[in-house]
């Protein structure tokens, strides 16, 4: 796919303008490697979630739509509890 070609010469400009003024010029959080956890590195996650975006590239981008694969790699304390009582779950990585 063309999304890194396409995305180049915005990531060199503010690659570029953090460099000379020591802070990004505005919040980059949602292309920043940090916001990944640890598990997303795994093996079998990116299998099952890489096929899944790539199968999705070219699609309609529906509003709250959820991924289906490499799901519940971290659970809240009360989620056995939540998912007994019929609870509906989403991503929030």
């Amino acid at each position: 796919n063309s999304v890194g070609i396409a995305s180049a010469g915005g990531a060199g400009k503010f690659a570029a303008e953090w460099l000379e003024s020591g802070a990004p010029t505005m919040d980059l959080w949602s292309v920043d490697v940090r916001r990944f956890i640890s598990a997303q590195n795994d093996r079998d996650y990116l299998r099952g979630r890489v096929t899944e975006v790539l199968g999705l590239h070219y699609q309609m981008a529906w509003p709250n739509r959820e991924m289906e694969t490499s799901r519940g790699l971290r659970k809240g304390a009360l989620y056995d509890r939540l998912r007994k009582e019929g609870a509906c779950f989403g991503s929030s990585m």
